[in-house]
């Protein structure tokens, strides 16, 4: 049985989705804060898909470097409102990983503007 609000059978357990919108920096913290009420509620590990765009993929490639994310939720967005917190900027470091990413063939002006903005957010 799935425990939580509603409880099923094993082998009728519906599937779960959850989508997270675009919207940039907006939408990363929105579906941090989602995920985060999931877990509170005890509903977090009945998702069976966790699909996202734009800005909410910026929260989901941060927590898949993690392949127990889901037990550490809680300390990966305290993480993260630190990182918020702290807008810095490394130059050498970003030049060094600009170069590296600008010999793909598919290096656009809007990958240059994306990681910019990105880095000096969350620092990744």
């Amino acid at each position: 049985m799935v425990s939580g609000f509603f409880s099923f059978p094993q082998d009728d357990v519906p599937n779960i989705a959850i989508l997270g919108a675009g919207g940039g920096l907006r939408a990363m913290i929105a579906l941090y804060g989602t995920l985060q009420e999931l877990q509170t509620q005890g509903l977090l590990d009945a998702i069976m898909y966790l699909c996202g765009v734009s800005g909410s993929t910026w929260c989901m490639s941060s927590l898949y470097k993690h392949e127990d994310w889901t037990e550490k939720l809680q300390a990966l967005v305290e993480r993260m409102c630190t990182r918020l917190d702290k807008w810095t900027w490394n130059l050498p470091k970003a030049t060094k990983i600009l170069l590296e990413a600008a010999k793909d063939e598919n290096y656009s002006l809007t990958d240059f503007w994306a990681y910019t903005a990105i880095y000096g957010m969350i620092h990744e």
